[in-house]
């Protein structure tokens, strides 16, 4: 168990590769920064106010259900790309109504490490 040195800055995952070498005969994953947007989609014109989500399988494989989303292309604000990857994915055009606020987590995939923070907003459908 590592006991952390008085005075020393404390480490968090945004810092522990900083000033820090890999161990002798490791290497350092790279990091990649992902941005994505998307969000929830509520078709209001019935009393259940019903939401649309997807499965998709993970980049591990495995059967994953959540919100659609995805990356902004071009110059996308992260609004357009929430409701470009809404229609892709689900097939129903929207409209941002609020945003939901962000998140931001690590995975590691293929030799990398992967720091994704992902733009959530509340969208109302428009048709579709």
């Amino acid at each position: 168990m590592a006991y952390p040195v008085p005075g020393a800055p404390k480490r968090t995952p945004l810092t522990a590769s900083e000033g820090s070498a890999a161990p002798s005969g490791h290497h350092a994953l790279p990091t990649v920064e992902e941005v994505s947007a998307g969000g929830v989609v509520v078709d209001a014109s019935t009393a259940g106010l019903n939401v649309a989500i997807i499965a998709r399988f993970n980049r591990g494989g495995r059967l994953e259900w959540g919100l659609p989303k995805g990356h902004p292309e071009d110059a996308e604000t992260n609004e357009q790309a929430a409701v470009r990857e809404n229609e892709e994915e689900t097939g129903i055009q929207g409209k941002v109504l609020a945003t939901l606020g962000s998140i931001d987590y690590w995975f590691t995939v293929s030799g990398h490490r992967v720091h994704k923070t992902v733009h959530h907003f509340l969208l109302t459908a428009t048709g579709g």
